[in-house]
């Protein structure tokens, strides 16, 4: 009675190590895994423990990617702070200090204390972009608080406010209608300032930058910044990276603070309404086309 059981005892051995051999091939996917098994000669009891076995393996081996995806993010999101705070906070608190010095010396402190207070509102727009950026990336999102706007009263207010920085150029709204719904006024407010205002500063020189505000039937509100262009349109490559962290442009090269992240959090703010934003470029111009759901009560 024992012997047939001796016999074949070193053929289900040999059987077990083909079979582990195929799973730690498979251990990425768990489709071959299941193929694995059910091609296998082993009992059926055996290949029930080998499929527990390795679907406990799989769902391990899938936790500790996921840790080390986020080991990674967050080393890399520590990195961006140092070169934020090592670098790019210098030039303000540089020149923060250089205006105290005037204003221990000079007998005229009006450009002493008006220095000051330029640079520490750049040093309270890093704050701020740093705070956003570590909400967008870690943080779940950027928060709203939402409340009854009306986005064209809104957007004129934000137009004025740029126009007045960049008088050179025209600065023009062109077809304003008055849609009105539930959105965070500030953060809106903030995705038109640094769209109006990278128009301004990438247009054509004392060129025009023409603002739309649009309502449409399938409930959505449109704003469109579009600049005529200082030399050929965006290549293909530009246009993809245009949202991205740390993209040069937008009102961080106008206030100074260098770190580029006026785009990407325009993005953020636009994707937490639920909306869209998008770019495009030809002969004609460049534009930004926002889109936002229109909530109401």
């Amino acid at each position: 009675m024992d012997q047939p059981y001796i016999a074949d005892k070193p053929r289900a051995m040999s059987d077990a190590g083909d079979l582990a051999g195929a799973l730690v091939e498979a251990r990425h996917d768990f489709d071959q895994i299941l193929r694995v098994l059910e091609n296998t000669q082993l009992p059926a009891a055996l290949r029930e423990l080998a499929s527990i076995a390795a679907v406990s393996a799989l769902t391990l081996f899938s936790e500790r990617a996921a840790m080390a995806v986020d080991r990674e993010r967050v080393a890399r999101f520590q990195d961006e702070l140092i070169r934020i705070v090592g670098h790019d906070l210098r030039a303000p608190l540089g020149a923060i200090d250089v205006g105290i010095e005037m204003l221990a010396t000079a007998s005229n402190s009006t450009v002493a204390i008006a220095r000051i207070s330029s640079f520490t509102k750049r040093l309270s727009r890093i704050v701020d972009h740093v705070v956003d950026l570590t909400r967008a990336r870690i943080g779940g999102g950027i928060p709203l608080a939402r409340t009854h706007t009306r986005l064209a009263q809104l957007v004129t207010q934000v137009v004025r406010e740029v126009a007045a920085a960049y008088p050179q150029h025209r600065i023009a709204l062109v077809d304003v209608v008055d849609v009105r719904g539930i959105w965070d006024q500030d953060r809106i407010a903030q995705v038109v300032h640094a769209l109006v205002t990278n128009a301004a500063q990438y247009g054509r020189e004392r060129g025009t930058v023409e603002i739309d505000v649009k309502s449409h039937i399938d409930g959505a509100a449109t704003i469109t910044v579009h600049n005529e262009l200082q030399g050929a349109p965006l290549p293909t490559a530009a246009l993809a990276t245009m949202f991205d962290a740390y993209r040069r442009g937008g009102d961080d090269a106008h206030i100074g603070t260098g770190i580029g992240l006026s785009l990407f959090l325009a993005q953020q703010i636009v994707r937490a309404h639920g909306g869209s934003i998008s770019v495009e470029s030809s002969s004609v111009g460049t534009a930004f086309h926002v889109v936002l759901p229109v909530v109401t009560p």
